[in-house]
């Protein structure tokens, strides 16, 4: 198998656990708008992505791949892996259980694995053009990570 689709059975065995053991979306007002930022950052991923012809499930890169750096892209490297983490904080929060919370942290770790992966990936196939776009941006959280 694979490490790409190891990272993505991973990623998504915790994302059904967590969708199946407590609510979909939050009820508290706050809880619910950061689960509603987390949404919409991961749609407007996705759209720059397929607008490009570039969205594909693991975290290898196609040979006719081209860098994307507009949309969210533009200030973090993996909005789509934010996108994941941010929508179901709040939902962890609210719902609260120790198998959520271990759950959520090995999504989490296996996020973190996943986008070292690919970057490691995406430096091979870009080389300087992708170094100097990973001075310019973050990995996950603006201005910050």
């Amino acid at each position: 198998m694979r490490k790409g689709v190891f990272f993505v059975l991973v990623q998504f065995g915790c994302i059904f656990y967590l969708l199946f053991t407590g609510n979909v979306f939050a009820k508290h007002t706050f809880l619910l708008l950061l689960e509603c930022l987390g949404i919409f950052v991961g749609v407007w991923a996705i759209l720059i992505m397929v607008k490009t012809s570039q969205i594909s499930i693991t975290p290898e890169v196609k040979p006719a791949a081209k860098l994307v750096i507009k949309g969210p892209y533009q200030w973090i490297r993996h909005p789509m892996y934010t996108a994941i983490l941010v929508t179901f904080l709040p939902l962890i929060i609210e719902h609260y259980s120790i198998d959520r919370i271990i759950t959520y942290l090995l999504l989490t770790v296996d996020l973190l694995l996943k986008l070292h992966y690919e970057e490691n990936l995406l430096t091979e196939k870009f080389g300087d053009s992708y170094i100097s776009y990973q001075s310019q941006s973050k990995r996950l959280l603006p201005f910050i990570y």
